[in-house]
């Protein structure tokens, strides 16, 4: 997955310890009527819910807590490595990376998914998650795939 969309999901569905918090976008009357029943709080277009979070490895950069901003979804084989031995030096020692944008380079996220919750919450918050990152990818200029 891009991890600009990456970023921008989570900026719009942010997940911390124990909460989700979810701006409101152009969701349908059914999933906004959904969000509006099972959240804990909702005010300013925000709305909040409560539930069972624990820290997880960090999707976007795998743990890494950092993105390469040149690949991004593609990768490098053996043999581009071999055809340019100073990139490969240069990319191995990190210097196309920058701060994962999911994680803030902490390598970990909190995450409700492998967590004991109410089924209809789950559900929803998939639901507005799938919204999201569809939202996003039609957003983008490359359908989602970072350019590649």
């Amino acid at each position: 997955m891009n991890s600009n969309i990456e970023a921008q999901v989570a900026r719009k569905m942010r997940v911390t310890a124990n909460q989700v918090k979810i701006e409101a976008e152009d969701f349908s009357p059914k999933l906004l009527a959904q969000m509006t029943r099972l959240a804990f709080f909702v005010a300013d277009d925000t709305f909040v819910f409560r539930l069972n979070t624990k820290k997880e490895v960090c999707p976007c950069c795998d743990g890494r807590g950092i993105v390469c901003d040149i690949l991004d979804g593609a990768g490098f084989s053996r043999e581009d490595f071999e055809a340019d031995p100073d990139f490969a030096e240069r990319y191995l020692a990190g210097d196309f990376g920058k701060t994962c944008p999911r994680c803030a380079g902490q390598n970990v996220v909190d995450d409700w998914r492998n967590c004991k919750n109410d089924s209809a919450l789950v559900d929803l918050l998939d639901s507005v998650e799938y919204f999201l990152y569809e939202n996003e990818i039609s957003n983008t200029n490359d359908g989602g795939r970072g350019g590649y």
